[in-house]
């Protein structure tokens, strides 16, 4: 089913074949939203070929950051939001659906985008934090009214709340704020609804592969955790 109220954006970052896996991993579940991939590369460079220009993939070009900001070694979490925010205020159409180049969706992803396209909420997404609080919105996969959006004057990306050095809850020195966690504070602060939702029930994501695996065991390379789900590619 055509979702034409809808549109992707995915980061690519020196892996091009793993963001075709994912967007394969969709339209094989009969999804088609629109689709913007943003390319920070640089060096393995994501070009449309022709039967994913005749799907409508649009590429922007941000290779070595030439359109956004370079923030600099180590910066990868800014580098990725930056370009996020730059891609979707590319975006016409009510909805935008961020979403990670290492994740590859479950059937029920198809029930999820039908509710997108018809639910009052501004926000559907999923909630927590990885190593350390506070709370953000996981930026793996959330959906975002474009609408309310623009109309509450929000951003995606605010490099002062974005990876600063911060204290955890045992006061050691830590990183703090990564991807969606300014947002999601600032869409609070804005009432925006925002329902939560499990990520798991419509993904599964490589960076959280290591807890699909018994305790002890080590994480999978990524070819082989492509391998196990290939029934989702």
């Amino acid at each position: 089913m055509r979702f034409n109220d809808v549109t992707i954006i995915t980061a690519n970052y020196n892996n091009s074949t793993l963001t075709r896996i994912m967007l394969m991993s969709l339209l094989k579940k009969q999804v088609y939203p629109r689709i913007i991939v943003i390319d920070n590369s640089n060096t393995e460079f994501f070009a449309i070929n022709d039967s994913e220009r005749r799907l409508g993939i649009q590429l922007i070009d941000n290779r070595n950051y030439q359109l956004t900001k370079n923030w600099g070694v180590g910066e990868l979490s800014k580098n990725h939001a930056h370009s996020l925010a730059y891609a979707m205020n590319m975006v016409n159409t009510k909805w935008t659906v961020l979403c990670d180049n290492d994740i590859l969706y479950k059937p029920s992803i198809y029930n999820l985008f039908t509710e997108i396209s018809t639910t009052d909420y501004d926000i559907i997404g999923e909630v927590g934090y990885d190593a350390v609080k506070p709370n953000r919105l996981f930026p793996y996969l959330c959906a975002i009214n474009m609408e309310s959006y623009h109309r509450d004057n929000l951003n995606y990306f605010d490099p002062t709340r974005c990876m600063v050095i911060g204290r955890d809850e045992n006061g050691m020195e830590c990183h703090l704020y990564d991807t969606g966690y300014s947002f999601y504070v600032d869409a609070l602060q804005k009432q925006q609804r925002i329902k939560c939702i499990k990520l798991n029930d419509f993904c599964i994501h490589y960076l959280h592969a290591s807890q699909d695996v018994p305790s002890g065991t080590p994480k999978p390379s990524l070819a082989e955790w492509i391998e196990l789900h290939k029934d989702l590619c």
